[in-house]
Parts: C-alpha cells; structure tokens; sequence
C-alpha cells in the first residue's frame, strides 16, 4: 500500500495542538462548555458543540455528583476540529483564532517560542497585545495568497514522495528542527535536501553546482569557451554585469545556507531559518514546475 505522508500544514496543525493543549486545559478549567460553545458560535459552528464538548469539558456529572472526565483532552478534541474543517481555510484561520484570543497569559517562554514556530510554518504571525487585564493573543497572516502557496506546497511534497522520498525526509526534518527552535539545524537540512536535489541533475558526476547550471539551462561563453565553473562564471559576472541570474540565485542561497548551518560562521535568527525554508520551497516547487525533478 502506498504511504500517504501529512501534509505540512497537518503536521504544523498536530505540533500546534500539542501545544496548546496546556493553555487550553486552563481555560477550559475555568469555564467548561461554555468555552467550546463560545468558541465554534462565533465561527458559525455551533452544531458542532455538542460532537466535540467532551473533549474540552474537565467534569462529568452523575446524580449530582462531579466527577473527572476520563475524554477530557483538549489536544484531540481540537485536532479533530481543525481535521474536520482544514480544508476551509479562513473557517480553519477564524476557529484558531477565536482559541488565542481566550487563552490566558502563556507565561512560560520556551512554550510561546514553540507556538510562534508552529503557527508560523502555517502561515501565521502570533500577534500579542499588552492590555490592562494581560497579554491578549491573536494571528495574522504573514503575507497575503498564503493559502495558494499551502496548496503548493502539498503538491512539492507529493512530487518528492513519489520521486525523491529520501530529500523529502531531509526537508521533513528542516520543518521539525524549525518548530522545536533548532534553527541551524534546520537550515542544515534545508542545505542537504537542496544539494542533493540539484546533484541528481548532474547526471555525469553528481555535482550540484553543475546540476544547478542544467537545471537554469544557463550557458556563459567567453572568447569561445563555455564556463562551468562558479569562479569563472561569478568572474564573468562581476566584470561584465551579466549572464547566468537563475545560477547566481540558486548557487548564491546554498553558500548562505552553508554559513548560517551548524559548521557556518553566523548564528541565524528564527527569521533566517524561516527564509531559508521558504525559499527552499520555492526553488523545489520551480524544479517541479519545470519537469526537472
């Protein structure tokens, strides 16, 4: 049987669950159903209450009795509602939304860090206002067409899966390193995915400097000689201004994942992992869209 991986966003969607399992439980430990109800009114849900209002509801009730609710588990309960509505994207992004602004302050660091990688690989910016009464949470999207580029994105992980299951593992681990704060790592990873994918273009001698020049389609001549090396084609560039911008582009962003990765001599920033991600993609989703990989 074939294997039929999660896609990025599930996968984000599952980590960001499990994280919010610990804010959540303390709302919902103050206010029960009412919490659910509240949350999945406001979205036009309400149907669903009553579904899924075990799963957030700390007690049971017997005779008059209270007891603890052995299904009371907030991390399931909201999988299974962001599982059952994922494929609508702004019911996906108002359901999420209406959790962060109940949720009380989060003031464990490492916890809200972890959240923020989360949402972010789904597109999101964790939005948070200092007010009067505490620290009030929200999400933004990152940039606009960001639920196309989700599509995408399930396409390139289809693509690799079927053609090149082993880099898809390598880009599989840039997006767990990048949501557990492990940022040069995930640049690391992003860096042996891409050299890979462009060594299987050079089918002569495996070399993915000369796979990014196939790929490009790229020729530089110079008095007659065609160059394909990259001294000689940056030389090139640099003293006649010209030639070669999808080479340069490519072989450019693998020298600066090499020095911003483990062995590299800068220390990247979330937001150096998070380009370096993307515009991994990026080049892996352009491979796909030109038949090359």
């Amino acid at each position: 049987m074939e294997l039929v991986l999660d896609s990025r966003e599930e996968k984000s969607l599952a980590q960001l669950c499990f994280y919010l399992d610990m804010p959540v439980r303390r709302v919902a430990n103050k206010n029960g159903n009412e919490w659910l109800e509240q949350v999945l009114s406001c979205v036009g849900l309400s149907s669903l209450v009553d579904e899924y209002s075990n799963y957030f509801n700390p007690y049971s009730y017997n005779r008059g009795y209270t007891n603890d609710n052995d299904s009371f588990n907030p991390e399931l309960g909201m999988l299974k509602v962001c599982n059952r509505i994922k494929h609508e994207k702004e019911l996906l992004n108002e359901f999420l939304n209406e959790i962060f602004r109940r949720l009380d302050n989060i003031e464990d660091d490492y916890l809200l860090s972890q959240i923020s990688n989360c949402v972010q690989l789904l597109g999101y910016e964790l939005q948070i206002e200092s007010t009067e009464i505490g620290e009030r949470y929200s999400l933004q999207y990152l940039s606009s067409g960001e639920i196309e580029r989700q599509r995408e994105m399930s396409v390139m992980r289809n693509e690799l899966n079927i053609n090149h299951p082993d880099i898809l593992r390598y880009y599989n681990e840039a997006l767990e390193t990048y949501s557990n704060g492990n940022f040069k790592s995930c640049i690391d990873n992003c860096r042996t995915a891409y050299e890979k994918i462009f060594a299987i273009l050079d089918s002569e001698n495996g070399d993915y400097l000369r796979g990014i020049l196939s790929a490009t389609g790229e020729t530089i001549i110079e008095n007659g000689t065609e160059l394909k090396s990259k001294n000689k084609i940056f030389k090139y560039w640099l003293e006649k201004n010209k030639g070669a911008n999808r080479y340069r582009i490519m072989a450019t962003l693998y020298s600066g994942m090499s020095g911003l990765g483990p062995h590299g001599e800068d220390n990247p920033s979330q937001e150096d992992a998070l380009l370096i991600l993307r515009m991994t993609e990026d080049v892996f989703l352009w491979l796909i869209q030109k038949r090359l990989i």
